[in-house]
């Protein structure tokens, strides 16, 4: 075997130090066995996961992302299709040594190394011994541990996650013994990565009857929540308030000029029902809340993106009007509730409390976000299926500096939290580490 025989790293005495390293042989697996003392070694085996496509520069056709099909665009690592090492399988409970199975002739590790408590600072000598059925193969790992301490989170960070997803993909019912075990590693996966807040998107699972008049019970969501709590997270994020309705195809009525009750999607907010059925959704949303002690950590959604997605002004003046009478309604049950929502302008000013643009749509209004940050709002951002192009974001194309990049660009603009949409945790490991790209 050949291969470095150094590697350093530096942490901090709180830190979470990562190797990652990628055998090439014939055997079934790879051993890799750590000697040294004062850090405990939590082993993964890097999970390679496809890339299809690569995305346009920022072009849109129809409201949706181009797909690039024939070129690679020069912001990308490498023209689409290919694998890339995203996500992390536990290999090994045993802290000293692991077996990483090898796929497509490559075993791909991911060594976690977390300082033990008291460990002093400074440098750290350890030894990793690969074997392979080619031979075995040592490299000195040098760890400088600095006396410093990551502090406790001020940068919010939120994760929609899917309860229904997480049932579904692991073929469980939601609130059996299996999925609240499942959804507890989901739980510690979201605070290594530092997750603070986290969203219940509420569903009419909570309606208790609709005749004569609707009634509301979210109790089933209490041990889930209660989960969330336990695990270290500080908020609370819920919604939606609103819906927009549906087409008669079943799909969603993006122009809307109308929106409708989350509960109740044909029934206009508008309307006497409609305003019945939203207000005894409120109370009994704030009962619940105070019942537990949780209504002075609650963030709630009204509707996503009030402010895109519209064929003319008549249309969205109009949905400002329905927005404002539902976070009126909204602080009238829950006064302590914060509202956050995804724009891209400071249309609906005075009704939110947490503008959450996207980085492109931030800088295009970045005077607007910015006066309402001075006013006493919040200002978090999200990336999603755009922007593209050469902008930070996440895409598994790009080159890893770019989401490592994207927090430093929050940090610059005082922006005070990010939106994570579309990134699921893998339990028992990190939200997403990228490792060497397979040919």
């Amino acid at each position: 075997m050949s291969g470095p025989t150094r590697l350093a790293s530096r942490a901090a005495r709180n830190g979470r130090p990562g190797v990652q390293i990628v055998v090439h042989t014939d055997g079934a697996e790879t051993r890799f066995t750590l000697r040294g003392e004062g850090f405990d070694t939590e082993w993964f085996q890097m999970v390679a996961v496809p890339v299809e496509y690569n995305t346009g520069d920022g072009e849109t056709q129809d409201g949706d992302m181009v797909i690039l099909p024939d070129i690679c665009p020069d912001y990308a690592i490498r023209k689409a299709p290919f694998k890339v090492y995203d996500c992390l399988k536990p290999a090994s409970n045993d802290s000293a040594s692991a077996a990483i199975t090898a796929v497509a002739g490559r075993s791909a590790l991911y060594a976690c190394l977390r300082p033990l408590d008291g460990l002093a600072p400074g440098l750290h000598q350890l030894e990793l011994d690969i074997q392979t059925a080619e031979g075995s193969h040592t490299i000195v790992l040098n760890v400088t541990v600095a006396d410093v301490l990551i502090p406790d989170e001020q940068f919010t960070v939120t994760n929609w996650f899917s309860l229904n997803a997480i049932a579904r993909q692991h073929h469980e019912t939601i609130g059996s013994a299996r999925f609240m075990s499942l959804l507890d590693q989901y739980i510690d996966a979201m605070r290594r990565v530092r997750q603070t807040t986290f969203f219940i998107e509420l569903d009419d699972r909570c309606v208790a009857k609709r005749e004569p008049s609707y009634s509301f019970d979210f109790e089933y969501l209490t041990p889930i929540i209660e989960r969330f709590f336990a695990g270290g997270m500080t908020t609370l994020e819920i919604g939606q308030i609103l819906s927009r309705g549906f087409k008669p195809d079943g799909m969603p009525d993006m122009l809307t000029d109308t929106f409708t009750c989350a509960m109740a999607p044909d029934v206009p907010l508008e309307s006497t029902q409609g305003y019945d059925i939203t207000t005894a959704y409120l109370r009994a949303l704030a009962d619940y809340l105070a019942r537990h002690g949780w209504q002075h950590n609650v963030v709630v959604h009204i509707h996503d993106e009030p402010d895109a997605h519209y064929p003319d002004e008549a249309t969205l003046e109009a949905r400002r009007r329905q927005y404002y009478m539902a976070v009126a309604m909204l602080k009238k049950y829950l006064p302590q509730a914060r509202v956050l929502e995804a724009v891209k302008t400071d249309f609906f000013r005075g009704a939110l409390d947490i503008w959450v643009p996207t980085t492109s749509g931030y800088e295009a209004e970045q005077q607007s976000f910015d006066h309402m940050r001075e006013s006493g709002d919040e200002v978090w951002s999200y990336v999603c299926c755009e922007p593209e192009g050469r902008w930070l974001n996440r895409f598994l194309d790009q080159k890893v500096i770019h989401s490592r990049l994207l927090f430093w660009g929050f940090e610059r603009n005082r922006i005070a939290g990010f939106f994570a949409l579309g990134l699921q945790p893998v339990p028992g490991g990190h939200e997403s580490v990228r490792g060497d790209q397979l040919p």
